[in-house]
């Protein structure tokens, strides 16, 4: 979105909330236009507009939208209907077995795959005894619902926002594990 459509969005805020930063001076101003258009930068005018619309419409507090409840909207009008946690363990099952592949892994949803972590491990839990696939499919679900909600999150977070902060991870992890092969490399000498 640029910022002549930020504008747009602000303007229809305004009309439908006249408190919405009416208290601001024309320097904050500046700054919550900027800041708006920044986090809406990846979405298209229609998606905005349409879930600040949608938001007022089913609005009954009246108070005026944040960013998180905008996003929020965008979120329930374009990321498709997940599946049920039932219905992820059912994909699952259909997987499972001691022959599974890594394409067949691959197949799965991207949020499954990772609740389930490989191939490999659909193997494993094809030879477990029976009465362990009730913890395991336990064990799934609470992945895989922690799995979806990360997701959802991402999407909701600027595209160079998730960068910088996957970069800064990467690092980090890199010098978490340079740091652990030193310590066990150091105490060998």
């Amino acid at each position: 979105m640029t910022m002549a459509e930020t504008l747009r969005i602000l303007a229809i805020i305004r009309i439908a909330y006249p408190s919405f930063h009416s208290k601001t001076d024309d320097y904050d101003q500046a700054d919550v236009e900027l800041l708006w258009s920044e986090m809406f930068k990846d979405d298209s005018f229609e998606q905005v507009s349409t879930a600040v619309k949608r938001f007022i419409a089913l609005d009954e507090k009246g108070f005026p939208p944040h960013i998180g409840a905008i996003k929020a909207e965008i979120a329930k009008l374009t990321q498709p209907q997940a599946l049920t946690e039932a219905e992820a363990w059912n994909l699952v099952r259909g997987k499972m077995s001691y022959y599974a592949t890594r394409e067949e892994f691959l197949a799965l949803p991207r949020v499954i795959q990772r609740a389930v972590g490989s191939a490999s491990q659909l193997s494993q839990w094809a030879i477990t005894d029976m009465k362990s696939l009730p913890v395991i499919q336990s064990n799934f679900m609470r992945s895989y619902r922690a799995a979806l909600e990360a997701e959802q999150q991402q999407a909701k977070i600027p595209k160079d926002v998730f960068t910088l902060t996957e970069s800064k991870q990467q690092v980090m992890n890199l010098e978490s594990a340079s740091y652990a092969t030193a310590f066990v490399g150091g105490g060998e000498e």
